[in-house]
């Protein structure tokens, strides 16, 4: 009797998890096939909103088949990638499935590296094989600018993704590793000494996660290291960090980086970065092991050898419409684009710049298929967010000023809404809500 309860109640679980997964995939459009084809490159913020709004467009119009190409099968929210190093956020979950998000818009996805794109012939070149396209959308993103300063991409690591997040924790937990197992009297110069160089947001954001790693979870699980040698250095050559910051913010943000022991180190750019630590122009040496590099960036080297006209960073030059002159049927947008701004110089490459892009390319692609009538681009600034070390943030969003640990709740909030995935959103404050009340995990992944 007892048995046969059994087996009915998991006959029973079973049947209401096959209700529950149908359920789920009920909405579930087929990805379109055939007709025109509209390809987009890269699974970015870009690429990734232009695919979503321009599947919702192309929902009641058919004969179109829309294809997302991307290296990787997840969108990285990367406002939080820089949690990754402290690990107060689990990595999965600022990592959004592609799949089942453009499936239900009704987009195809391929999985795959891109490694030309022939304008002339409207072909792209993939790890898969050659693409036709009929429209394109080139949103790759991009790579770090080493803007040729001698050792630095050899000898730094770099913040530009999920794996590169996890590398950086990695690296950090792996020298007080070292340091557990030497007396202080024989650390090696640079030991403890951890250095970022790009004073912008991901470099400030990192240097405070590289402190709440060291002085959270790190100092409890290493007692007998010798704290003194520890040195956290964020080095910017301009004479102030976060330059693109209302000043009043910029100066309570600096004050926060020296109480938290964070030397600001501005006015000096540098000239070279060697395994024993970072020289400068001025002639001083910096001895430092370890050094993440997140002094800005540049178009995807797949860019390079395009004909379409590009800017100094390797980005391509746009139009008004987002659209790549000379060439019809064809845009740019995010990290892969130059697109014109409302004072004259580039759209800032950022988050907020390629979700607004995306709206005016999905339009624009949209009208196209229907022609219909093309926008043109208009950017607006929404803000700035930026955390630096544990319960702190600058904020300035819609007006709004905020510091400390208001201004930590407002970013918190506004990451929250951005995230498209409901289930993620879940999972992240669950993850903050944790952070508070345990320490951060000091495995090292070996990644």
């Amino acid at each position: 009797m007892k048995k046969a309860l059994i087996t009915a109640g998991g006959a029973l679980a079973a049947a209401g998890a096959v209700r529950a997964l149908r359920r789920s995939r009920e909405g579930f459009p087929q990805p379109r096939s055939g007709g025109r084809r509209v390809l987009i490159l890269g699974g970015g913020f870009g690429g990734f909103y232009t695919a979503l709004r321009l599947g919702e467009r192309l929902k009641s119009y058919a004969g179109t088949s829309v294809l997302l190409v991307a290296r990787d099968n997840f969108f990285t929210f990367q406002p939080l990638v820089p949690d990754v190093i402290s690990g107060n956020t689990e990595v999965r979950h600022i990592a959004i499935p592609l799949r089942r998000h453009l499936h239900r818009a009704g987009v195809n996805f391929l999985r795959a590296e891109v490694e030309g794109i022939d304008l002339e012939n409207r072909i792209v070149q993939t790890s898969r094989g050659p693409l036709e396209y009929e429209l394109l959308v080139i949103a790759l993103g991009g790579q770090p600018a080493y803007f040729g300063v001698e050792g630095a991409e050899e000898h730094s690591l770099r913040l530009w993704d999920i794996r590169d997040g996890l590398r950086m924790r990695n690296a950090v937990i792996g020298r007080f590793e070292e340091a557990a197992a030497l007396r202080p009297d024989d650390y090696p110069p640079g030991l403890l000494t951890f250095a970022v160089v790009g004073g912008g947001y991901s470099g400030v954001e990192a240097a405070g996660q590289i402190h709440n790693l060291i002085h959270k979870g790190i100092r409890p699980d290493y007692p007998w290291v010798d704290y003194g040698q520890v040195r956290l250095v964020l080095a910017e050559g301009l004479p102030e960090i976060l330059p693109e910051i209302d000043p009043a913010l910029r100066e309570v943000g600096r004050r926060r980086l020296t109480n938290l022991g964070i030397e600001v180190h501005t006015g000096d750019f540098v000239s070279e970065v060697s395994p024993e630590g970072l020289s400068f122009r001025s002639g001083e040496f910096i001895p430092a092991r370890t050094v993440l590099w997140s002094a800005g960036g540049r178009g995807s080297e797949v860019l390079e050898s395009m004909t379409a006209e590009k800017d100094k960073m390797n980005r391509i030059v746009v139009n008004e419409r987002l659209q790549l002159p000379g060439h019809e049927g064809v845009w740019a947008l995010g990290d892969a684009a130059s697109a014109p701004g409302p004072d004259g110089n580039p759209v800032p490459p950022t988050a907020q710049g390629a979700v607004q892009e995306s709206e005016v390319v999905a339009h624009n692609v949209y009208a196209s298929l229907t022609e219909g009538e093309p926008r043109e681009f208009e950017y607006r600034p929404l803000g700035q967010l930026i955390e630096i070390g544990g319960a702190f943030a600058l904020s300035e969003v819609m007006g709004w000023k905020l510091s400390g640990t208001l201004g930590h709740a407002l970013e918190r909030a506004v990451h929250l809404q951005r995230l498209t995935d409901r289930q993620k959103r879940v999972r992240v404050l669950m993850d903050w809500a944790l952070d508070y009340v345990f320490p951060p995990d000091t495995s090292d992944l070996g990644l």
